[in-house]
């Protein structure tokens, strides 16, 4: 027994949904965003599908662009730990602004352990982005063989930018940061791997600096 009338029945329409329980393929993307899910964890491949798109020519190519990376990684690492190794790396002051110059007198090394530790530090943060960059165009299908030129370029590029900016910074070029930056290596090493890292957006900032600076070939003098 029900206790409802004989005969009687509810309109279907009038009755409340009964809430699901939530499953992992409707929910779970649109809790994350869907298009963060396709792109970051899904690569666009459907469930299952684990095979290469690459030939096994661009995979010996893909290797070599990662063994170089890992090589100019190794360089730069290698050169910081020596660098560090031979200061005191957290509290070593740098006597940059020697009198007449401005670099620091030869004799007491400083001036080379900075720009050193610059110029690696920048190597290896556009060396990681390099590295994130090669993982997720080959993930994402958007690597072709020419992006070998970009790829051998920007660890030494994120290097010289880094010693550039800096010589800038110093000299009251550019106010990017404070001069204190450079007066410890290991904020010095921080700044140059932040160059490096970024020294995409580095560029296009100087660019837009000069071009308000200077202003371009088309305009009239």
């Amino acid at each position: 027994m029900t206790g409802e009338p004989a005969g009687s029945t509810q309109d279907p329409a009038s009755q409340e949904p009964v809430a699901s329980a939530p499953t992992v393929t409707s929910d779970l993307p649109s809790a994350l965003g869907a298009s963060h899910v396709d792109r970051d964890f899904t690569d666009h491949r459907a469930e299952g599908d684990y095979r290469s798109h690459y030939s096994g020519l661009a995979w010996l190519q893909i290797t070599i662009e990662g063994v170089y990376l890992l090589i100019m990684a190794a360089i730069a690492g290698v050169h910081l730990l020596g660098l560090a190794m031979n200061a005191n790396f957290i509290t070593h002051e740098v006597n940059w602004l020697a009198p007449a110059t401005a670099f620091p007198a030869p004799k007491d090394g400083n001036g080379v352990r900075l720009w050193m530790t610059v110029f690696f530090a920048g190597i290896l943060g556009a060396t990681t982005f390099s590295f994130k960059w090669l993982y997720h165009t080959v993930a994402w299908k958007d690597w072709h063989r020419d992006r070998i030129v970009w790829r051998f370029i920007v660890p030494l590029q994120g290097g010289f930018l880094a010693v550039g900016t800096g010589c800038m910074i110093l000299a009251g070029i550019i106010p990017l940061l404070s001069k204190e930056t450079f007066d410890r290596l290991a904020s010095a090493a921080g700044y140059g791997f932040l160059v490096g890292l970024f020294a995409d957006n580095f560029l296009a900032a100087l660019q837009k600096f000069a071009k308000r600076l200077l202003g371009t070939l088309g305009e009239a003098s």
